[in-house]
């Protein structure tokens, strides 16, 4: 039986993409951050989890076992949700409540219908990734973390206009205590002063990938993959993870892939295109090189030394692509 997979990582580094792709074998059950902290009809923890990134461990998990042991037997909390959606009546415009019916419905149908033919859950969840090794260890989920050019990521958080909000991750004392500790200074001054988007891609790179590099040394099964990679050669790397993850590859997971990647597809240049997964793969590598100033790029480059050397060679930043690491 096929084992339930967590894609996870940094935001904009291909969580999503990834996450589909491996799902078009139909052994797996596409599950869209279900442990996000945002309040929508398709959302599946009930209660709502205190923070976004809400780290979850052996020393909090009497609150939370239950919430997560629903994910993984892709069992929808259809009663807690339909309750919030009742309570936001008072919020909602009445076309916006019966979206969320529908919305509801049609989640839980969907999982019911992956229990019934026997799909594991794929959880893709950013928001996830440092509860991974909880979950993995008490769950049995296979562990994907996905990894992208400092660069790349930043450029699109740029260009989306994203802010992030470090208190969530400061105002948690499990969390500075087992992975942020030596972050403590920089997440506080983020929390006191606004930066721009340059200066919060490099902290967020330089958290999520110094504490990857933590659970590679600690879980040597999990799988870390390069968007760079993928996107170069989509097919044959999703052979590759595809067999490392134990699931079938056939020809029309292979046409799958390819429909998805090929050129023509978008390029990213659309914030309002910005959750389509079918995207001109080859063509991305290099965006973030055409979209950054140089003063940009050095300052992301400085930024990140330290912890990029180990994904990132001379060439990955002179390339304006990142290759083999």
């Amino acid at each position: 039986m096929t084992a339930p997979v967590l894609v996870t990582g940094l935001g904009r580094t291909g969580t999503t993409w990834v996450g589909r792709m491996l799902c078009l074998s139909g052994e797996l059950n596409y599950l869209h951050e279900p442990f996000g902290f945002y309040t929508s009809p398709v959302r599946w923890p009930a209660p709502r989890l205190p923070s976004r990134s809400f780290y979850i461990c052996r020393d909090n998990e009497a609150d939370y076992y239950r919430i997560a042991a629903d994910v993984v037997r892709t069992k929808y909390p259809v009663r807690n949700r339909l309750a919030e959606v009742r309570a936001e009546q008072g919020s909602f415009p009445f076309k916006s409540l019966k979206r969320g019916h529908v919305l509801l419905a049609r989640e839980y149908l969907r999982s019911l219908h992956a229990r019934l033919r026997g799909a594991a859950p794929l959880v893709k969840d950013p928001g996830a990734f440092f509860s991974a090794p909880w979950l993995a260890e008490r769950f049995g989920l296979r562990v994907v973390v996905t990894v992208r050019h400092p660069a790349a990521v930043a450029s699109s958080i740029k260009r989306l206009g994203w802010k992030v909000d470090f208190r969530h991750w400061r105002d948690q004392p499990l969390l500075m205590r087992d992975y942020l500790h030596a972050f403590e200074s920089q997440l506080d001054a983020h929390c006191r002063h606004t930066h721009d988007a340059i200066d919060q891609s490099i902290l967020l790179w330089n958290i999520y990938y110094t504490v990857a590099q933590r659970f590679r040394a600690a879980h040597p099964s999990w799988l870390f993959v390069k968007h760079e990679e993928l996107s170069a050669d989509p097919v044959a790397e999703f052979r590759e993870l595809s067999r490392r993850l134990g699931l079938v590859w056939n020809e029309k997971v292979k046409e799958g892939i390819e429909e998805y990647t090929r050129p023509g597809n978008l390029k990213e240049d659309s914030p309002r295109e910005v959750w389509t997964v079918k995207r001109d793969s080859r063509a991305t590598r290099r965006l973030w090189a055409e979209r950054l100033a140089p003063e940009e790029i050095a300052r992301i480059r400085d930024g990140v030394a330290e912890v990029a050397q180990v994904y990132y060679s001379e060439a990955d930043w002179r390339k304006g692509e990142g290759g083999k690491g």
